[in-house]
This record gives structure tokens, sequence and C-alpha cells, in this order.
């Protein structure tokens, strides 16, 4: 969710991290984070968001709903990662991260980003199950995008391929009034 112009603060409590005081009792032994609105208005105990940087794997997938016709956008961000190990020989991992975007939103990400472009994503991860081949049911868990803003520029190729925010996509004559 974006509120433009909120204003709020976190504040942490208890557990592992910071004890401020410890009475014994086991709810006040768990870590607690509350999310206060101006006015002191509490909106939520629990938290969490997944941030990440990387390059899209393939060209995103854009798909409307049969039913609302709401849009859909999937694609793929791969984070490299790499570190020296105690030996001092470098180690390489690659997380792959499953991207979904809605409805205008989705459309932005369809049209402007491609193969190899560079983004940074923030989101909150939601597990979904679906039938597989044979009917067996398999979990995915995906990334649902709240922010993706695009750190590079568009390639001469991207760009001829892309549609134009406001411009027609006209091929020629035949489709003028």
């Amino acid at each position: 969710m974006n509120w433009p112009g909120l204003k709020a603060r976190v504040e942490y409590t208890g557990g592992a991290f910071g004890d401020r005081h410890q009475t014994g009792s086991p709810k006040d032994d768990r870590a607690t984070a509350e999310f206060i609105l101006k006015g002191d208005r509490k909106i939520s105990r629990d938290y969490h968001a997944t941030e990440f940087l990387g390059r899209l794997a393939a060209a995103p997938d854009t798909k409307c709903g049969e039913t609302n016709g709401t849009a859909r956008t999937r694609f793929r961000v791969l984070v490299n990662e790499e570190w020296k190990d105690r030996n001092e020989q470098t180690q390489k991992h690659v997380e792959s991260y499953l991207v979904v975007a809605f409805n205008g939103f989705a459309e932005v990400c369809g049209n402007f980003l491609g193969r190899g472009r560079r983004v940074f994503v923030r989101g909150r991860n939601r597990t979904r199950s679906y039938e597989g081949q044979g009917g067996k049911k398999r979990w995915v868990t995906e990334v649902i995008a709240e922010t993706v803003q695009f750190l590079d520029q568009a390639g001469a190729e991207d760009n001829a391929s892309r549609p134009v925010p406001g411009r027609s996509q006209s091929d020629g004559p035949d489709d003028a009034v």
C-alpha cells in the first residue's frame, strides 16, 4: 500500500536485539514492531518487505485477466552475490526472484522492461499453490511488486520495439480514420 504524504514511524520493543525491560512474561519476551501513523493510530503490528537489485532474466510476460481485465506482468530477476570464504576463494551465488506487478504498473513494466535491464524491486512475498502436470499440487513464492525502479537506460533496440505512451501504434495509412 502506498499512501502519499504518509508520516509514520516504527517502534521496536523487546526480543533478542534490544531488551529494554524483562518481566519474565512470554508475551513480553517476543519482539514486537508497531507501525504508528500521525496521531498515534496503530495500523499494523506485523510487516515484511523484500528488496533487491538485479537484472531481468527474460522479457516480461504481460496478460490481462479474462473476467475483470486486470493487467498482470510477471518477470524473473536474477541477483548475483559474490564473497570470499575463509580460504580467500571467491564464491558466487545467483538468487532468482519471480516478480508480479498488477494494473497500470504491470503495463509500464511490460512495455519498458526487457531482458538484461537492471531494476530495483521492493514488494511483499506471497506463496500460492497451483495444480501442475499430472494434477500434482505445486507451490510458488512470488514477490508482489510495490516499487520497481528502472536503473539503466533502455537500449536502442528496446526503444524501437516498445510502444511509446500517448502515441497510437498504427502501422500504416489503413489505420487512419
